[in-house]
Protein backbone atom coordinates (compact mmCIF):
# COMPACT_ATOMS: atom_id res chain seq x y z
CA UNK A 1 0.00 0.00 0.00
CA UNK A 2 1.33 3.37 -0.98
CA UNK A 3 2.59 5.40 2.09
CA UNK A 4 0.27 8.26 1.47
CA UNK A 5 -2.60 6.09 2.07
CA UNK A 6 -0.93 5.21 5.36
CA UNK A 7 -0.37 8.97 6.14
CA UNK A 8 -3.73 9.62 5.81
CA UNK A 9 -5.30 6.68 7.64
CA UNK A 10 -3.20 7.45 10.34
CA UNK A 11 -4.20 10.84 10.44
CA UNK A 12 -7.23 10.42 10.10
CA UNK A 13 -7.28 7.64 13.43
CA UNK A 14 -5.40 10.13 15.44
CA UNK A 15 -8.16 12.97 14.57
CA UNK A 16 -10.78 10.47 16.10
CA UNK A 17 -9.16 9.96 18.79
CA UNK A 18 -8.43 13.34 19.62
CA UNK A 19 -12.16 14.44 18.65
CA UNK A 20 -13.34 11.67 21.22
CA UNK A 21 -11.43 13.08 23.87
CA UNK A 22 -12.57 16.56 23.60
CA UNK A 23 -15.99 16.58 22.46
CA UNK A 24 -16.70 13.45 25.22
CA UNK A 25 -18.87 15.95 26.97
CA UNK A 26 -21.57 16.21 24.43
CA UNK A 27 -22.43 12.24 24.14
CA UNK A 28 -24.15 10.59 21.68
CA UNK A 29 -25.74 13.13 20.32
CA UNK A 30 -22.46 15.16 19.55
CA UNK A 31 -21.25 11.64 17.81
CA UNK A 32 -23.76 11.65 15.24
CA UNK A 33 -23.37 15.83 14.17
CA UNK A 34 -23.01 16.51 10.58
CA UNK A 35 -19.62 18.05 11.33
CA UNK A 36 -17.76 14.56 12.42
CA UNK A 37 -19.35 12.19 9.73
CA UNK A 38 -17.21 13.27 7.36
CA UNK A 39 -14.32 11.22 8.83
CA UNK A 40 -15.82 8.09 9.29
CA UNK A 41 -16.69 8.68 5.60
CA UNK A 42 -13.06 9.54 4.55
CA UNK A 43 -12.31 6.34 6.20
CA UNK A 44 -14.75 4.30 4.18
CA UNK A 45 -12.78 5.87 0.69
CA UNK A 46 -9.41 5.66 2.01
CA UNK A 47 -10.22 1.42 2.60
CA UNK A 48 -11.83 1.67 -0.91
CA UNK A 49 -8.67 3.43 -2.18
CA UNK A 50 -6.32 0.57 -0.60
CA UNK A 51 -8.45 -2.58 -1.91
CA UNK A 52 -8.19 -0.95 -5.40
CA UNK A 53 -4.29 -0.50 -4.95
CA UNK A 54 -4.26 -4.69 -4.21
CA UNK A 55 -6.34 -5.60 -6.85
CA UNK A 56 -5.39 -6.14 -10.66
CA UNK A 57 -6.01 -3.48 -12.56
CA UNK A 58 -8.67 -4.97 -14.53
CA UNK A 59 -11.06 -6.63 -11.92
CA UNK A 60 -10.44 -2.46 -10.14
CA UNK A 61 -11.89 -1.45 -13.09
CA UNK A 62 -14.81 -3.57 -13.47
CA UNK A 63 -15.47 -2.91 -9.59
CA UNK A 64 -14.85 1.17 -10.18
CA UNK A 65 -17.68 0.61 -12.86
CA UNK A 66 -19.86 -1.59 -10.66
CA UNK A 67 -19.73 0.84 -7.76
CA UNK A 68 -20.02 4.45 -10.24
CA UNK A 69 -24.10 4.08 -10.49
CA UNK A 70 -24.64 3.19 -7.16
CA UNK A 71 -22.66 6.28 -6.17
CA UNK A 72 -24.54 8.06 -7.91
CA UNK A 73 -27.88 6.88 -6.84
CA UNK A 74 -26.01 7.31 -3.22
CA UNK A 75 -25.80 10.56 -3.55
CA UNK A 76 -28.94 11.60 -4.97
CA UNK A 77 -30.70 10.11 -2.21
CA UNK A 78 -28.70 11.29 0.60
CA UNK A 79 -28.99 14.88 -0.75
CA UNK A 80 -32.58 14.73 -0.82
CA UNK A 81 -32.55 13.44 2.72
CA UNK A 82 -30.21 15.57 4.33
CA UNK A 83 -31.34 18.81 2.61
CA UNK A 84 -33.88 19.85 5.31
CA UNK A 85 -31.36 19.40 7.91
CA UNK A 86 -28.94 21.62 6.04
CA UNK A 87 -31.25 24.36 5.47
CA UNK A 88 -32.39 24.01 8.85
CA UNK A 89 -29.34 24.70 10.03
CA UNK A 90 -28.50 28.15 7.86
CA UNK A 91 -32.10 29.17 9.57
CA UNK A 92 -31.00 28.42 12.61
CA UNK A 93 -27.67 30.33 11.99
CA UNK A 94 -29.68 33.26 10.26
CA UNK A 95 -32.14 33.63 12.98
CA UNK A 96 -29.74 33.74 15.69
CA UNK A 97 -27.63 36.79 13.63
CA UNK A 98 -30.56 38.85 12.58
CA UNK A 99 -32.25 38.47 16.43
CA UNK A 100 -28.73 39.22 18.06
CA UNK A 101 -28.73 42.69 15.62
CA UNK A 102 -32.52 43.83 16.36
CA UNK A 103 -32.35 42.32 20.27
CA UNK A 104 -29.16 42.96 21.49
CA UNK A 105 -28.46 39.14 22.79
CA UNK A 106 -28.80 36.13 22.07
CA UNK A 107 -31.36 33.77 21.43
CA UNK A 108 -31.12 30.93 24.59
CA UNK A 109 -30.01 27.88 23.38
CA UNK A 110 -28.90 24.46 25.27
CA UNK A 111 -25.49 24.09 23.24
CA UNK A 112 -23.65 27.19 24.68
CA UNK A 113 -25.11 30.02 27.36
CA UNK A 114 -26.03 33.46 25.27
CA UNK A 115 -24.19 35.63 27.55
CA UNK A 116 -20.76 33.12 26.27
CA UNK A 117 -22.22 34.03 22.52
CA UNK A 118 -23.18 37.92 23.31
CA UNK A 119 -19.21 38.17 24.49
CA UNK A 120 -17.79 36.33 21.64
CA UNK A 121 -19.55 38.72 18.74
CA UNK A 122 -18.98 41.78 21.06
CA UNK A 123 -15.80 40.89 21.35
CA UNK A 124 -15.41 40.63 17.75
CA UNK A 125 -16.69 43.60 17.12
CA UNK A 126 -14.59 45.96 19.20
CA UNK A 127 -11.85 43.92 17.70
CA UNK A 128 -13.49 44.55 14.37
CA UNK A 129 -12.79 41.30 13.43
CA UNK A 130 -16.35 40.95 12.57
CA UNK A 131 -19.89 42.89 12.58
CA UNK A 132 -22.75 41.02 13.17
CA UNK A 133 -24.83 44.31 11.37
CA UNK A 134 -23.71 44.27 8.37
CA UNK A 135 -24.65 40.46 7.16
CA UNK A 136 -28.01 40.55 9.02
CA UNK A 137 -31.05 41.19 7.64
CA UNK A 138 -33.90 44.20 8.85
CA UNK A 139 -36.27 42.14 11.34
CA UNK A 140 -39.95 42.28 9.49
CA UNK A 141 -42.76 44.25 10.19
CA UNK A 142 -46.34 43.31 11.74
CA UNK A 143 -48.92 44.84 10.31
CA UNK A 144 -52.42 45.89 11.66
CA UNK A 145 -54.99 43.93 9.95
CA UNK A 146 -58.48 43.49 10.63
CA UNK A 147 -59.76 41.59 8.04
CA UNK A 148 -61.95 38.25 9.84
CA UNK A 149 -59.74 34.69 9.35
CA UNK A 150 -61.20 31.96 8.50
CA UNK A 151 -60.08 28.80 11.07
CA UNK A 152 -62.27 26.36 9.74
CA UNK A 153 -59.95 25.14 6.85
CA UNK A 154 -57.75 22.43 7.14
CA UNK A 155 -54.12 22.91 8.47
CA UNK A 156 -51.43 23.09 5.74
CA UNK A 157 -48.94 25.36 7.81
CA UNK A 158 -47.66 24.64 11.19
CA UNK A 159 -45.64 26.88 13.99
CA UNK A 160 -43.00 26.13 16.52
CA UNK A 161 -42.78 27.67 19.32
CA UNK A 162 -41.59 31.70 19.04
CA UNK A 163 -38.71 33.04 20.82
CA UNK A 164 -40.01 36.90 22.09
CA UNK A 165 -37.44 39.03 23.18
CA UNK A 166 -38.21 42.77 23.94
CA UNK A 167 -37.87 44.20 20.63
CA UNK A 168 -38.01 41.17 18.13
CA UNK A 169 -40.07 37.65 18.09
CA UNK A 170 -38.42 34.49 15.88
CA UNK A 171 -41.25 32.37 14.44
CA UNK A 172 -40.15 29.01 12.77
CA UNK A 173 -43.07 27.28 10.77
CA UNK A 174 -44.10 24.41 8.27
CA UNK A 175 -45.58 24.83 4.99
CA UNK A 176 -44.47 22.86 2.16
CA UNK A 177 -46.62 24.66 -1.34
CA UNK A 178 -46.92 27.86 0.84
CA UNK A 179 -43.45 29.25 0.85
CA UNK A 180 -44.78 32.80 -1.38
CA UNK A 181 -48.10 33.22 0.49
CA UNK A 182 -47.22 31.36 4.19
CA UNK A 183 -48.35 34.54 6.90
CA UNK A 184 -48.12 34.79 10.82
CA UNK A 185 -50.52 36.05 12.75
CA UNK A 186 -50.31 37.64 16.07
CA UNK A 187 -54.50 38.25 17.71
CA UNK A 188 -55.44 39.74 20.74
CA UNK A 189 -59.32 40.97 22.22
CA UNK A 190 -58.85 44.40 21.02
CA UNK A 191 -56.66 43.51 17.49
CA UNK A 192 -54.59 41.78 15.29
CA UNK A 193 -51.35 41.75 13.00
CA UNK A 194 -49.71 39.61 10.60
CA UNK A 195 -46.33 39.27 9.07
CA UNK A 196 -44.93 37.56 6.27
CA UNK A 197 -42.70 34.65 6.44
CA UNK A 198 -39.66 33.84 4.70
CA UNK A 199 -38.49 30.18 2.68
CA UNK A 200 -35.59 28.93 1.61
CA UNK A 201 -35.15 29.32 -2.11
CA UNK A 202 -35.03 26.26 -4.11
CA UNK A 203 -31.90 24.29 -3.50
CA UNK A 204 -29.52 23.43 -6.66
CA UNK A 205 -30.30 19.97 -7.26
CA UNK A 206 -33.46 19.74 -5.13
CA UNK A 207 -34.27 16.43 -6.66
CA UNK A 208 -37.75 17.08 -5.53
CA UNK A 209 -40.32 19.92 -3.87
CA UNK A 210 -39.22 22.43 -1.93
CA UNK A 211 -38.77 21.24 1.60
CA UNK A 212 -41.43 23.79 3.14
CA UNK A 213 -39.32 25.35 6.19
CA UNK A 214 -40.43 29.05 6.45
CA UNK A 215 -39.05 31.46 9.36
CA UNK A 216 -38.76 35.43 10.11
CA UNK A 217 -37.68 37.52 12.56
CA UNK A 218 -40.52 40.05 13.66
CA UNK A 219 -39.42 44.07 15.04
CA UNK A 220 -42.35 44.18 18.01
CA UNK A 221 -41.93 48.25 18.08
CA UNK A 222 -45.36 48.99 15.95
CA UNK A 223 -47.02 45.99 18.35
CA UNK A 224 -49.29 47.72 21.35
CA UNK A 225 -48.34 46.09 24.56
CA UNK A 226 -50.53 43.30 25.27
CA UNK A 227 -50.74 38.91 25.25
CA UNK A 228 -51.32 37.71 21.96
CA UNK A 229 -52.24 34.34 20.65
CA UNK A 230 -49.75 32.61 17.65
CA UNK A 231 -51.34 31.35 14.11
CA UNK A 232 -50.10 30.56 10.86
CA UNK A 233 -51.69 30.90 7.79
CA UNK A 234 -52.16 31.00 3.82
CA UNK A 235 -52.71 35.12 3.51
CA UNK A 236 -55.84 35.64 0.96
CA UNK A 237 -57.30 38.99 -0.26
CA UNK A 238 -61.06 37.74 0.69
CA UNK A 239 -60.61 35.39 3.68
CA UNK A 240 -57.56 34.86 4.88
CA UNK A 241 -57.06 30.96 6.46
CA UNK A 242 -55.37 30.78 9.95
CA UNK A 243 -54.39 27.84 11.82
CA UNK A 244 -54.30 28.77 15.84
CA UNK A 245 -51.81 27.30 18.11
CA UNK A 246 -51.43 26.80 21.53
CA UNK A 247 -48.46 29.29 21.65
CA UNK A 248 -48.97 32.85 23.63
CA UNK A 249 -46.57 35.48 23.30
CA UNK A 250 -46.72 38.61 25.86
CA UNK A 251 -45.41 42.02 24.26
CA UNK A 252 -44.25 44.40 26.71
Amino acid sequence: MPPVLIAYAAFLLLSFAAITWGRAGFGDRGAFLSRYRVYSELLVLLSLAALFWQLPRAHGMRLMWAALPLSLVWLVTTWRHELPQIEGIFIVHQTDLDYYVAEGHNVPREVMPAAFRDFGLLAARQLGAYDPSRVANRPRDLVADSRVLDATLAPSVWVAPPTVGKRAMIVDAYGPGHEADAVVWLASDERQYRGTLEAMPRAPLAFGPRTGLLWAVYALAGVEPGRYRVGVGVDDAISPAVLWSDEWITVE
